[in-house]
Parts: structure tokens; C-alpha cells; sequence
């Protein structure tokens, strides 16, 4: 219990009580809506996740020392974890869209392929997966709760920021030896795609790529979705 398995009952189980949660969240938010408590909730929630993002990053620094190669938030999910703060605390469509479409298309991948190596009765894996849980869960709130519904110039928008990460985090990564956005040389700690993506840094534009093409696949049924409705409109 001490380590953690990808792949394993227990991550399927963490999984799927992760998925519970931010269902919870969902319904939560909308009951808040029926009863008039929504702004509220959504002061509670944003500020939840923004104090736990300040102990999540503080409790890393004091257990392992601060390293400028590791110790920066920087990493895809601490830029998203910023952005569900906000996706509650505003209605900004930005953070909206940042929580969307980096949350669900590139850092469910955490979820999915955890960096992981402590179990259950560690207190790293808490913390992780309720951070994974806050950065992925926004971005379904955004859409199942405030009414979010992404367009190809959001797609755009997302894409080109994480374009622009992309190029920040790699040169950094180049620079200093560090691994932020896995965009360096180290990959992960724990099986994952980069294992089957070849050798640093041939691997660094397919893994661009790919998470391009995964941001687009969550906007095409929006689309389609779209469409219907103004082929069904025509008289």
C-alpha cells in the first residue's frame, strides 16, 4: 500500500472514485443554481482549489528541497490547476477554455498514466490525485454546470497558448536540464506514451502533436452537435 501500481484494481478504483467526485461536484453546482447558492459554491470551490495549490507546491518544496529543475509550477497541470481556480472564481471564457480543453485533453493524461510512485497510505498520493481531480474535474464542471460550450476559435486559442508552452517549457527544459511539460530529456518516471514515442527530443513534436489532435477531438462533437441544430432549423 506504501506504492503505487499504474495499471492495477487500485488505480481503477481511484479512477472511478475520482470520476464519483467530480460528478458529485457537478450536481453540487447545479443544486447551488436551483437554490440560489451558486455564487457562493463557486467562491468556495475557486478558493479551495487555489489554497491547495499553494500547500500542494509548498509541501513538495519542504519535503524535497527546492530544485529550479523541478520545484517550478510549471508542469501542464499547475497551469491548468490556475485556471479551474478561476473557471469558479470568474466566468471568464478563457479559463473556461483552458480548463476544457488542457484539462480533459492533455492533463487527464496524469489520471490516466500517473507519475506516481506513492501509494495509498502516502500522502503523495492524496494529494495527487486531488489535484488531478480539481484540474480535470473544472473543465467538466465548465461544461455540465456553467453552460460552457467550446468553438473552433477556443480550440484555436488553447492550441496556440500550448504551442507557446510548448516552445517555453522545451527550450527551458534544453537549458537547465529540467523536465517541465515532459518535454525533456528524463520522460516519466512511470510507463506511459513516451515510452513508445522514440528517443529526446525526435519524441518532443509528436507529443505535441498528439495533444493538438486530442484538444481538436474535444471539440469535433461540438461541432457536429452544431450543425444539426442549424440543418434542423432550416426551413
Amino acid at each position: 500500500m506504501t506504492r503505487f501500481q499504474p495499471f492495477s484494481l487500485a488505480h481503477s478504483l481511484t479512477v472511478i472514485a475520482l470520476a464519483l467526485a467530480i460528478a458529485a461536484v457537478v450536481a453540487a453546482g447545479r443544486s447551488a443554481q436551483r437554490y440560489g447558492t451558486e455564487r457562493r459554491f463557486h467562491r468556495i470551490m475557486g478558493w479551495t482549489i487555489l489554497a491547495f495549490w499553494i500547500i500542494y507546491h509548498a509541501y513538495s518544496t519542504l519535503t524535497t528541497g527546492f530544485q529550479w529543475t523541478s520545484s517550478l509550477p510549471l508542469q501542464v497541470c499547475d497551469v491548468t490547476a490556475l485556471a479551474a481556480a478561476f473557471t469558479f472564481l470568474s466566468n471568464h471564457r478563457l479559463a473556461q477554455t483552458m480548463a476544457y480543453f488542457w484539462g480533459i485533453a492533455l492533463s487527464s493524461q496524469g489520471v490516466i498514466t500517473p507519475d506516481l510512485s506513492g501509494g495509498p497510505t502516502t500522502i503523495d498520493f492524496w494529494g495527487f490525485w486531488l489535484y488531478h481531480g480539481f484540474v480535470v474535474g473544472a473543465g467538466v464542471y465548465a461544461v455540465a454546470a456553467r453552460g460552457y460550450r467550446p468553438t473552433w476559435r477556443d480550440f484555436g486559442i488553447a492550441a496556440g497558448i500550448g504551442l507557446l508552452y510548448a516552445a517555453l517549457m522545451f527550450a527551458l527544459d534544453v537549458v537547465s536540464g529540467a523536465n517541465y511539460g515532459y518535454l525533456g530529456r528524463p520522460g516519466s518516471s512511470q510507463p506511459s506514451l513516451l515510452d513508445v514515442m522514440g528517443p529526446w527530443p525526435q519524441r518532443v513534436p509528436t507529443m505535441v502533436g498528439l495533444a493538438i489532435a486530442a484538444m481538436a477531438m474535444l471539440q469535433v462533437p461540438w461541432s457536429i452537435g452544431s450543425s444539426r441544430r442549424k440543418r434542423s432549423l432550416q426551413p
